[in-house]
């Protein structure tokens, strides 16, 4: 079971819907009063305050756990709903055997909304899954049975006990389904993710051999000139043209090691605006004095944790992009801010961030932009819109890797005005001023 689509997944079928949300309050908060209004209970007063507090639980759970959540929190999660539902069901099932007509019209509407419910959630931990079950379609079924029970004809006894069988067997039987479904569901797309890796794989050993092939053959070429030459200032321009070729074929293995995140990682906390004062001095004396780079800090100090080698690096590739973009010169801003709303749209890869505090680092330019057609395409390894020989294609790659490695992700948005990058890290806490 992938942990954290699952902990996204209990997230979105509680909370993704505001107005869904907001009705389900409306309607607790609606019928509590009018219950009290009725029957004039007090402890409609400790029922609706435990069930928010537990929804609170249950949501702060969810939105806080790590971009690598684990069994032990999927566990956790669960238990924390059933103790939700246990707190909410028992009062459907008060009202389910109470006398008065209305009051078990109420009760029993309120079990077929909870069992509607769960079907349409489709959890796949057993324990959730079942846990529920046993939550509320057992005790929707005793009070069924109660109801029939105090008829006093036999047959209508045997009917109700009938009855009361049929439709929690058929309650049990949607709620499984549900989850084998959404279990196949998950299964047919991990396939699909599969045979897409193999067919970028593909792409990527095609790349590389490509790529080395190139890279040795200028090796090669330049020591074979070496052996072959006199002149001792000609001999030391092919080394250094072998050397140079050896470099490059240094860069790309170093390139591919981040993309595959298995290069060695040192990560520590970073003030965000530290980090982009001391990669600016750099990046400027990189790039031509016709480019404008442009800084805007965020409005409080931002720490992260990420490996500090790796987010110059992917800084300085995003700012070299920015700028071969605007061959003619031009403004690239490059801005730091805080974020804290959820969700957040997909990545560029597709995935989605857990819920969270976030801090987007965003570059700007005003260049030529992506090709529509290129812009999904641009993060597969050995993709690129420059001309050959001026790029390994494996820049935004590496970039993507690097977020990805840091719990976060990538972003890009381009037109003919230009592009926008945006790299999202979490944010371990906010710095105070000075610090």
């Amino acid at each position: 079971m992938d942990y954290r689509q699952e902990i996204q997944h209990q997230l979105a079928a509680e909370y993704s819907q505001p107005s869904d949300v907001l009705f389900r309050v409306f309607g607790i908060l609606s019928g509590s009063v009018l219950l009290y209004l009725y029957a004039g209970w007090l402890f409609i007063w400790i029922w609706l305050p435990l069930y928010l507090v537990m929804h609170l639980a249950y949501h702060r759970f969810l939105s806080t756990r790590g971009p690598a959540p684990g069994v032990r929190d999927v566990r956790i999660a669960s238990l924390i709903y059933i103790g939700m539902m246990i707190s909410f069901i028992w009062m459907p099932f008060v009202l389910a055997l109470h006398p008065a007509e209305p009051l078990r019209l109420i009760g029993f509407a309120l079990f077929t909304a909870a069992a509607v419910f769960l079907a349409r959630r489709a959890d796949r931990p057993l324990l959730l899954t079942w846990g529920l079950i046993l939550v509320v379609i057992f005790p929707a079924g005793f009070a069924f049975l109660w109801h029939f029970l105090g008829y006093d004809s036999v047959l209508h006894q045997i009917g109700g006990v009938f009855v009361t069988l049929a439709l929690g067997t058929y309650m049990i039987t949607t709620i499984l389904a549900a989850r084998q479904m959404r279990i196949k569901a998950s299964e047919t797309v991990q396939r699909n993710v599969q045979e897409q890796k193999m067919v970028a794989i593909g792409e990527l050993v095609g790349g590389v051999a490509h790529d080395f092939n190139n890279v040795l053959t200028a090796i090669i070429g330049n020591l074979e000139l070496h052996d072959v030459m006199d002149d001792p200032a000609e001999k030391r321009v092919v080394l250094q043209e072998a050397y140079d070729a050896s470099k490059r074929a240094e860069a790309v293995v170093k390139q591919l090691l981040i993309y595959s995140r298995k290069a060695p990682s040192a990560q520590s906390d970073l003030d965000l605006d530290r980090e982009m004062t001391r990669m600016l001095g750099l990046a400027q004396r990189l790039i031509s004095e016709t480019i404008e780079l442009r800084y805007v800090p965020a409005d409080r100090a931002l720490v992260v944790r990420a490996d500090e080698t790796m987010l110059m690096t992917a800084l300085i590739n995003l700012i070299l992009n920015a700028a071969e973009a605007m061959p003619q010169g031009g403004c690239a801003k490059l801005s730091v801010c805080y974020w804290a709303k959820s969700p957040l749209g997909p990545m560029a890869d597709g995935a989605l961030l857990n819920p969270g505090s976030y801090a987007a680092i965003t570059l700007q330019d005003e260049g030529h932009g992506i090709a529509p057609e290129m812009l999904n395409k641009v993060i597969q390894p050995f993709v690129s819109e420059k001309k050959t020989g001026q790029g390994t294609g494996l820049g935004l790659p590496m970039v993507l890797g690097f977020a990805k490695e840091a719990g976060g992700g990538l972003q890009i948005e381009s037109s003919h005005r230009g592009t926008l990058v945006s790299i999202w890290l979490p944010v371990v806490h906010i710095a105070k001023e000075g610090a």
